[in-house]
């Protein structure tokens, strides 16, 4: 009797798959150009999640922050790294379960809802659910290359990241995105806390503290903004003394001691792009071990990632 409730209840599971399948492959057919239109949508919210996300989470709401820093001493940028390295505690694992972000386009609004799993210097998972929450698209990072999964036409693309050197003209490495996904400090050219205290110079306000970098990396100047308290609450890249990327943290609560912002603000502004995200993070799980799901190669065709996701 048993046997028999676990086959109905798997011949439903594959009537439900077959109905949703068939859902979506109606919705490419007749909505072709609105397709590539999400998909060119996904692609660039994909790209700033890797480059641009923070984590919250909805437990206690931390202590007041201090409304002025120190006037009692003026902080090194030595002083200021080893102070908000200090007041962060270790991840390990990151499981964000559910997930929207709010992405306007040159104009052009889009929600998309997503999921990210990340496994500290192993692996970063980002699940994209634009339809019936059924995953569409999968955007896995590794150490060494990421992959695009394009679940529907069971296509996949690998690349490393010198795409992003090509294309934003700037080199990202795993470390330095595990490290924005983590709301860390780092610095274009490493994450080690030996570079992060060469890394940049520092000026004190009477409101914030800014780390600002030493040299430029590829034209770019990189700052982050510190609270009186020793929080992130923005980092910024510079090119030409214009803001082409900034990223402002907000409402910042805890849980297990573990602090993030509730509210991340992402901008991206160029000649071609005019670009403006809002996450929001409903669940999530900290340092609660799990196994990441490995995807089976076999049953997908590789292409060029510009026939998946295309700019």
């Amino acid at each position: 009797m048993k046997n028999n409730f676990l086959n109905a209840k798997t011949q439903r599971l594959k009537v439900y798959k077959n109905f949703v399948s068939f859902r979506l492959g109606s919705f490419v057919f007749k909505n072709k150009k609105k397709y590539k239109q999400m998909k060119k949508y996904i692609y660039i919210s994909a790209i700033i999640m890797i480059a641009l996300t923070g984590c919250k989470t909805k437990q206690n709401t931390t202590k007041p922050a201090p409304i002025s820093t120190s006037n009692e001493q003026t902080l090194t940028a030595e002083n200021i790294v080893n102070q908000v390295i200090n007041q962060q505690k270790e991840i390990s694992f990151v499981n964000i379960s559910n997930a929207e972000t709010s992405l306007n386009y040159n104009e052009k609004n889009v929600n998309v809802k997503f999921s990210i799993k990340i496994v500290k210097d192993k692996d970063i998972t980002i699940s994209v659910l634009p339809l019936l929450g059924i995953e569409m698209f999968r955007l896995q990072l590794t150490p060494k290359k990421f992959y695009i999964f394009d679940r529907l036409h069971r296509q996949y693309c690998e690349n490393n990241y010198d795409i992003f050197k090509e294309n934003f003209g700037t080199e990202i490495s795993y470390e330095t995105i595990e490290a924005l996904l983590l709301n860390r400090l780092f610095s274009l050219n490493g994450v080690e806390k030996s570079v992060l205290k060469k890394a940049f110079t520092a000026e004190q306000k009477t409101e914030k503290y800014l780390l600002k970098s030493v040299k430029k990396v590829e034209n770019f100047e990189h700052r982050f903004e510190i609270s009186p308290d020793f929080k992130i609450t923005g980092t910024f890249l510079n090119q030409n003394s214009l803001d082409a990327v900034s990223l402002n943290y907000s409402n910042f609560e805890a849980k297990n001691g573990i602090v993030f912002p509730q509210k991340i603000d992402a901008k991206i502004v160029s000649p071609t792009h005019n670009l403006n995200v809002v996450f929001d993070i409903k669940k999530m799980e900290l340092n609660k071990a799990f196994e990441m799901s490995e995807t089976d190669l076999s049953r997908y065709t590789k292409v060029d990632c510009s026939t998946i996701l295309p700019l």
